[in-house]
């Protein structure tokens, strides 16, 4: 025993113990060091990721309730309410009172004109900058929400949020020990005024995302300043723990002096040799003593350390929790509409009091779970990321639900709109369309409705028969694309779109063609008609009628009235040689008969100077006085009346070839002519002609004269013997025709005799009143060639009417 004290007190005593002590307390407190800077870092990462998340939360909510704002607006202008610009300028006010970050709101109608605009209080100097230059501060950012009434679209509802306000809350909240920015893509949205100073070494980033697909990243670093401050307090941590192991070691130091010198003491002293061993325990006891307290102020600053950092994280999650409340509870408080939030169990967490319908139809309340139907849509929008619509009835009432996720804490929003009137208005509506959609059906034609993108909205059955599609099909295709043939397409597109732009006036008719589903082309005409809603051109209706089968029925009547156009010239100029080559024979027969009549007359004076029986002489006086001559007459009348046939073949056929001279026609004038050369005749048969004032026409004067002259040359021949003759001529002008009259009290003609005696060589007179037949057709030749008419009414013993139709003259 004696001796294990002496050498433990010899190895005590020795320099290098000392040494050794010390080094392994100076390695001890950089261990020590090493260790709590680097919690300190991560303490210091985990709650920059932290603030990060619950900051990147709090702008997001805050965009979406600015967002939902802007839609209910929307909405509200969508269902056509009335409302004036100091009123909406006011409700716009509320909002942006109430919204933290909303700077201005405007009302732009489809033209891009600013309707009614509102802004923050003090901001006059930016909503004037809006109102007359139009433009917006490149560094605000524009929510644009779209106004639709029906499917036209009526203008947006343009919300401004100021960055720079938006992000105010949180830059007040992590003040000067963080940076922040907010970038679109590689477009810097905001950067703090520190954002250069930050320490790139803990930087942390989170997605916020705005509507549809956009979303902005934030960004969250602390600064320099933070970080070295952090260091700092580990650097002192470390100094603390050297200055103790010097201590520690100058103890050792010291109890190494003092033992040696007991050692001295005690071979000079032997008797007090106990004393000093227990002196020297008492020493080690000291050491070890001083060695254990060292340890436990290390793990008692380890865990003072720890309870700092529990203590820190604490306080942020209660902040979290606080504004999370705050958020959740500010808001959807003041909301006339609806809003409820849901967990990721589809457990109710929050429901405002407009929500009660709501819940009532559901049968829930706070703290209940969705009904399956409406979980499921919760987690679709969970899922997808994006969020859906869907329509609730709540007794009278009807409300449409938007599920909005919020992707960082996995729960869903629950905004209500009620949508009562226009559900009411939608189905009125949709029963008006099947009224008319029945009316439609029963129509011939084509009926199509185009909105003003040229997309179908509307067909009958009829379309549908004609374009060989299913309603299904047709509806809300694009009609150009669709069903007009390709080479067509670049030239009438651009027509129809300058017409909805009310660049130009709609063309009442036109033709053209569409593409069936079998691939054929059929020729359709249209009416058209434009839409107009509210003043606004919100698309076409078009009538159409396949006119496929007349058109080509047209082509192929001119196709033969071509070939009969060439006919009848070939005829024409046939009569006119054959009647020429007639003539010249039959001129010589009534020469030769004029001759032979001479003739037989120096026969007779001859006969009678010679001395013959009178048997023979009243033989030769019967042939030569009677049968002779009587055959010469019929001879004569013969070649007369084929003479007279000839003529008027002649002057038929030259009216197939004599050129038009159309003029306006004083008719009045021509009358008076025509009555002038037919005066005698007039005057001979005692007949009354009265002419009354008549429109003037277009046509050829000598021709329209031949008409009128024939016309009442045949009212003069075919006069009835048992009275007075009466002629009367009239006309009336009837749009792009003038309406000629001539009226007489004439013998009639039978109903079954009206269209024969237009027909050549066709006469109904006998004896004197007898002609050759031709001059009613030559009444219907002339009329015919100045593109008119000419028709008959008569009842025998009564007169005939003749009505000839020309074209009107100008005024």
């Amino acid at each position: 025993m004696v001796g294990n004290l002496k050498s433990a007190r010899h190895v005590f005593s020795r320099r290098p113990f000392c040494v050794i002590v010390g080094v392994c307390l100076v390695v001890a407190s950089v261990m020590v060091w090493s260790a709590q800077h680097q919690n300190d870092l991560s303490l210091l990462l985990s709650q920059t990721e932290s603030s990060s998340r619950s900051h990147a939360s709090e702008a997001e909510s805050r965009y979406h309730n600015i967002d939902s704002v802007l839609q209910r607006m929307a909405e509200r202008m969508a269902q056509g309410e009335a409302v004036s610009t100091v009123e909406w300028e006011k409700d716009a006010a509320f909002y942006i009172e109430s919204m933290v970050g909303l700077k201005s709101v405007a009302w732009i109608d489809s033209e891009f004109r600013i309707r009614g605009l509102a802004s923050r209080e003090g901001d006059d100097a930016y909503v004037g900058h809006l109102a007359n230059e139009g433009l917006w501060d490149s560094s605000d950012v524009n929510l644009w929400v779209s106004v639709y009434r029906g499917s036209e679209l009526a203008g947006f509802i343009v919300g401004t949020i100021g960055i720079e306000e938006f992000v105010s809350p949180i830059l007040a909240d992590i003040g000067n020990d963080y940076a922040m920015r907010l970038t679109d893509g590689e477009e810097v949205v905001f950067s703090s005024a520190n954002w250069d100073s930050r320490s790139t070494q803990f930087t942390t980033s989170r997605t916020i995302t705005l509507v549809d697909t956009a979303a902005w990243n934030m960004s969250l670093a602390p600064t320099e300043d933070l970080v070295d401050s952090v260091a700092a307090d580990s650097l002192r941590t470390l100094l603390f723990s050297l200055a103790l192991s010097f201590m520690v070691t100058a103890a050792v130091f010291l109890a190494q002096a003092s033992n040696r010198k007991s050692i001295a003491l005690g071979r000079h002293q032997a008797d007090l040799q106990v004393t000093n061993t227990e002196l020297e325990q008492k020493r080690l006891e000291l050491a070890q003593f001083s060695t254990r307290l060292e340890q436990q102020v290390v793990v008692r600053t380890a865990e003072l350390e720890d309870t700092n950092r529990a203590l820190t994280l604490e306080i942020a999650e209660r902040k979290k929790a606080e504004e999370e409340t705050r958020l959740l509870a500010a808001f959807p408080a003041e909301d006339p509409n609806p809003v409820l939030r849901v967990d990721e169990e589809g457990v109710i967490l929050f429901a405002n009091e407009a929500s009660a319908p709501v819940l009532q139809t559901w049968g829930v309340g706070v703290a209940d779970k969705l009904p399956a139907e409406w979980q499921t849509r919760s987690k679709d929008a969970r899922d997808t990321g994006s969020g859906l619509r869907a329509e609730l009835a709540c007794g009278e009432r009807v409300f449409e639900i938007t599920v909005a996720p919020l992707k960082e804490w996995g729960e869903v929003n629950l905004y209500g709109l009620d949508v009562t009137e226009r559900s009411l208005a939608e189905r009125a509506l949709e029963a008006e369309k099947d009224r008319i959609q029945g009316y439609l059906h029963v129509t011939g034609s084509m009926i199509v409705v185009l909105d003003a993108d040229g997309r179908v909205r509307l067909v009958n059955r009829r379309a549908c028969e004609i374009l060989g599609y299913p309603e299904g099909e047709i509806l809300g295709k694009p009609w150009f694309e669709s069903f007009l043939p390709a080479r067509m397409r670049k030239d009438v597109r651009p027509v129809f779109d300058r017409l909805m732009a009310g660049e130009i006036e709609p063309v009442e008719y036109f033709e053209n063609q569409v593409v069936t589903s079998s691939g054929e082309e059929r020729l359709m005409a249209w009416h058209n008609s434009v839409l107009r809603e509210r003043g606004w051109i919100a698309g076409v209706i078009s009538s159409g009628e396949d006119i496929t089968e007349r058109r080509m029925a047209e082509r192929e009547r001119e196709r033969l009235l071509g070939q009969l156009d060439d006919k009848t010239k070939e005829l024409e100029q046939i009569v006119f040689v054959s009647s020429h080559d007639l003539r010249s024979p039959l001129v010589n027969i009534q020469g030769f008969t004029k001759e032979a009549q001479e003739a037989l007359d120096e026969i007779g004076e001859l006969l009678q100077s010679q001395k013959l029986s009178p048997t023979v002489r009243e033989r030769i006086s019967e042939v030569l006085e009677h049968q002779i001559p009587e055959a010469f007459g019929y001879v004569l009348a013969g070649s007369t009346k084929i003479d007279s046939l000839l003529a008027g073949l002649l002057r038929l056929s030259r009216l197939g070839r004599a050129a038009l001279r159309i003029e306006t026609l004083d008719m009045n004038k021509l009358l008076g002519e025509v009555t002038n050369v037919f005066e005698f005749r007039i005057k001979e048969t005692g007949t009354t002609v009265r002419v009354e004032k008549l429109p003037v026409c277009r046509g050829d004067s000598v021709q329209v004269n031949q008409v009128f002259s024939n016309l009442l040359d045949n009212a003069l021949k075919f006069l009835d013997p048992q009275r007075q003759g009466e002629i009367t001529i009239t006309g009336t002008a009837e749009g792009e025709k003038s309406v000629y009259c001539v009226e007489d009290n004439g013998r009639g003609i039978a109903q079954q005799h009206h269209e024969r005696v237009f027909e050549i060589f066709q006469s109904l007179g006998s004896g004197e009143g007898r002609g050759e037949g031709l001059g009613l057709s030559i009444v219907q030749r002339i009329v015919g060639r100045h593109g008119g008419r000419v028709r008959l009414e008569s009842t025998p013993g009564h007169g005939s009417r003749f009505y000839v139709e020309l074209p009107a003259g100008g005024k």
